[in-house]
């Protein structure tokens, strides 16, 4: 005769990262970006560090007036970059960056548990300037699973069946 409902909020975090996916963003506003929510950013091997990433847009920062040349590297994920100074073709700067990231980031609000979210970076590069964002691979099956992770949870702690939907 009784039902409890339960409708979490979602993590700062979580609406943090979905409410900016695939927008665009200036050098300096995505360098700025990153610096406030680096802590999102996961430690994976194989994937570039928070640091690593700010590291790049900072270094995309400092160089905007050069003109810009990319290299895709298919093996191992990267697209490297190079910035001539149009003034002296002796002066060159290469970065490095990474097609894609991990995000480790809470879904429900006060959750201790961190999923991960792959991002894929990209950028446009148009009359020397350079845009960049991110696109957030399959967020729903993330949810989902931190959604499931927490009616288990609750199942668990009260020993009470859960039923999604209406009975």
């Amino acid at each position: 005769d009784h039902q409890c409902k339960f409708q979490p909020a979602q993590a700062v975090e979580w609406k943090r990262w979905l409410s900016r996916n695939k927008q665009h963003f200036s050098q300096i506003d995505f360098a700025a970006w990153l610096e406030e929510n680096l802590s999102d950013i996961a430690s994976v091997a194989g994937m570039p560090s928070g640091a690593d990433i700010l590291k790049m847009a900072l270094g995309f920062e400092a160089n905007s007036d050069k003109k810009l040349r990319s290299k895709v590297n298919l093996q191992d994920g990267g697209v490297q970059f190079e910035f001539v100074d149009d003034s002296t073709q002796e002066t060159r700067t290469t970065m490095q960056a990474f097609e894609r990231f991990t995000l480790g980031l809470p879904v429900l609000d006060g959750s201790t548990s961190a999923y991960p979210l792959e991002a894929r970076l990209k950028y446009r590069e148009k009359d020397g300037k350079l845009t960049f964002w991110y696109e957030l691979i399959r967020p729903d099956r993330v949810f989902k699973t931190a959604v499931t992770d927490e009616l288990g949870r609750i199942k668990e702690a009260t020993g009470f069946p859960v039923v999604s939907g209406k009975p």
